[in-house]
């Protein structure tokens, strides 16, 4: 009993850590347009309204030049959340979603082939450093779909994840199948930026007044977030439960072996 106790509280402490991570880039995004708003006042809806028409005249260049960006930025570990979120600012819902989840999926097969066969005895070493994600990594041998699926909700960097998952020797027809585990993810980050300009925009312009459209974006991310939220925390649970019957499959197979 003690020995679980004292194996939970350092899993406990990771994910409160992974947690409080994944809230910096909403942070930094809302305070940025909080600044840009009150450093350019109205003069924001000018500079937002020459961004939107530049990347109108080069498309779909734009978005081919920022799918480059997220797979180099993802690769060497840049936050793809504060991508996403960039996202859906620059392209809105719709191509936001577009570009985002393009970018995501092709980076993701990039590390994976890179930590599978370029550069595997290195990432296992790393991994073997990280001993939670290493033991998160032992739960493949028995549902591996369901805990790359799982691994794809909860608020792990995405890149480290496919790193892991590649030196872990995740077959790549399931890998690529969780994959889209990062779809709702996605949608909350390019919704939240899609938002978060959208209020930036009205809040340095003429009109005072709120719309029912403005009420139903805000309400629309508040339903996103909570859902994403239900969906992490039973994520997060159902990998800690894979986690600790690894753990006990693992202490009874070892007398066994040592007869």
């Amino acid at each position: 009993m003690m020995n679980t106790v004292n194996q939970s509280e350092p899993a406990q402490r990771f994910w409160r850590r992974i947690q409080l991570r994944s809230l910096i880039p909403y942070v930094g995004f809302g305070a940025a347009l909080v600044i840009a708003v009150a450093v350019l006042g109205r003069e924001f809806n000018d500079h937002i309204d020459a961004i939107e028409a530049w990347l109108t005249a080069i498309h779909p260049w734009g978005a081919v030049v920022y799918l480059g960006l997220f797979v180099v930025m993802s690769s060497l570990l840049a936050p793809s959340s504060v991508l996403a979120i960039i996202a859906g600012a620059l392209f809105g819902l719709g191509w936001g979603m577009v570009a985002a989840i393009a970018g995501a999926f092709v980076a993701s097969m990039c590390q994976y082939a890179l930590a599978r066969w370029l550069f595997r005895g290195w990432f296992q070493r790393k991994l073997s450093e990280r001993r939670q994600l290493e033991s998160i990594m032992r739960t493949l041998t028995t549902k591996p779909l369901r805990t790359q699926f799982m691994i794809r909700l909860v608020p792990l960097s995405d890149a480290i994840g496919s790193y892991a998952l590649g030196a872990a020797g995740a077959p790549f027809g399931t890998y690529v199948l969780a994959l889209f585990g990062l779809v709702p993810g996605l949608f909350l980050e390019i919704y939240f930026g899609h938002v978060g300009k959208h209020l930036a925009r009205l809040a340095s312009g003429d009109s005072t007044s709120v719309g029912s459209h403005d009420v139903a974006l805000v309400a629309g991310l508040v339903i996103a977030l909570i859902v994403m939220v239900i969906l992490t925390i039973r994520a997060r649970r159902a990998l800690q439960s894979a986690e600790r019957d690894s753990g006990e499959t693992e202490l009874d197979a070892a007398p066994a072996s040592l007869a």
